[in-house]
């Protein structure tokens, strides 16, 4: 019985059309023609780097996740582990830098690739998409957090230092707020007993489809799911021939589905929502773990019009989940130990004791909504834890990958699983 990968990216920078090289020579071919004035030719390629962390990163989470549907933000994670870098010192930031792929860049050169993505976010070129970052790093007010790392994370993630509001109140509130409501209570109380420091991000999604869904097609149809069995589920139906917003593509043993967001008048907008639908026998965990980034960058550049009758499920999920595991068995283990260098934080000696992730999405006919949070706790005492358009069907009934990106850049936001 199938799986339905949806892979939701939400890409924040812009890549332009042609190539880029990684440190081994490797080319990567980008999605649009159209790149943000503010990126640079080395910002580009850094994209190409974080979807790499973000694919590694969806493959584990897929693994510690394999009893049912998933959903998370590998940018609010990235965002976080930037935070953490800027912190951190000798083979500590090394080992956080290189699972996110950029050992060869400096602190200074990551920290402006993630302001880009802010500004980036603050600039829709549609009033029917919305993109909002939001970082903060919090203190239980007798730790004392070093200048130079106020001012750094200030000036590249817009984030303050707010000294003496370590609370789960405010925690749940900011992260409530962030977030449009859709994360809430987001931890408890015994999450930060014995932490000095927590660095936190929010990510909020929302956008409206540029080819909708009429609700009066919406109708039950059986999802084949290896968790529960066949269920009956509202499933929303169209036909599209060679719509300019919606794209078809096949590869790796995969039907491919891109669905742009946007308004009316201006069609398709800077993201899209992708789903990934494997063939019978293979599940979405097999396609993720042989996913790298040359085969998702060839298969985001073969995308093309075509006559589409489409089924998918009209849904809603979300996931809340340690993924210290998952980043440690990326390389990331220093900064989870006692051997942890943060004296670029604090003088007081700490280390990462645990990082928490939280992500909601929901679909429906108009568009989708999807929101993250992403929180890391430091403490000073270890713890645990063809060109020719030919009909297609894509009938999402079965377990499915999905992505939402933003279609100039090609940056995963969002991934995650439905079954």
């Amino acid at each position: 019985m199938k799986k339905i990968i949806i892979i939701l990216s939400l890409a924040v920078l812009t890549l332009v059309c042609g190539c880029s090289k990684d440190k081994s020579g490797q080319e990567y071919t980008f999605l649009s023609k159209d790149a943000p004035e503010n990126l640079t030719k080395s910002d580009i390629t850094k994209v190409a780097m974080l979807n790499n962390f973000s694919l590694k990163l969806t493959s584990k989470m897929s693994e510690l996740q394999a009893n049912g549907s998933f959903v998370y933000s590998p940018v609010s994670i990235a965002y976080v582990l930037g935070m953490l870098a800027e912190g951190a010192d000798g083979a500590t930031r090394e080992e956080i830098v290189s699972a996110l792929g950029f050992e060869d860049y400096s602190q200074s050169q990551m920290n402006e690739f993630f302001r880009n993505l802010i500004v980036l976010s603050s600039k829709p070129s549609s009033s029917c998409e919305s993109l909002e970052i939001a970082n903060i790093v919090l203190t239980d007010g007798t730790l004392r957090v070093k200048e130079n790392y106020k001012k750094m994370i200030k000036q590249y993630y817009d984030a303050d230092v707010r000294e003496g509001c370590l609370d789960v109140g405010f925690i749940n509130s900011w992260v409530s707020a962030h977030t449009h409501g859709l994360i809430n209570n987001f931890i408890d109380n015994y999450e930060i007993a014995r932490v000095s420091a927590a660095i936190v991000n929010s990510l909020y999604f929302k956008g409206m489809w540029a080819d909708g869904f009429d609700i009066s097609k919406t109708a039950k149809q059986n999802f084949k799911s290896p968790v529960s069995g066949e269920r009956l589920t509202d499933f929303m139906n169209k036909y599209v021939s060679k719509s300019t917003a919606v794209h078809y593509s096949e590869g790796f043993d995969c039907q491919w589905l891109m669905c742009d967001f946007g308004d009316e008048e201006n069609n398709s907008g800077d993201y899209s929502m992708i789903f990934t639908l494997p063939v019978e026998g293979k599940t979405p965990e097999m396609v993720l773990s042989s996913m790298g980034l040359n085969n998702w960058e060839q298969q985001m550049s073969s995308f093309k019009s075509a006559n589409i009758d489409i089924k998918l499920p009209k849904f809603e999920t979300s996931t809340v989940s340690g993924v210290t595991d998952a980043l440690s068995a990326l390389g990331i283990r220093r900064a989870f130990s006692a051997d942890a260098d943060f004296s670029a934080f604090s003088d007081v000696g700490l280390f990462a004791s645990m990082i928490k992730h939280a992500a909601r999405l929901a679909i429906d006919e108009e568009g989708s909504e999807a929101a993250a949070a992403t929180i890391l706790y430091m403490a000073t005492s270890p713890g645990t834890e063809d060109d020719k358009p030919q009909y297609f069907q894509f009938y999402a009934d079965r377990p499915f990958i999905f992505s939402i990106i933003e279609k100039r850049t090609g940056t995963i936001l969002f991934q995650g699983i439905y079954k």
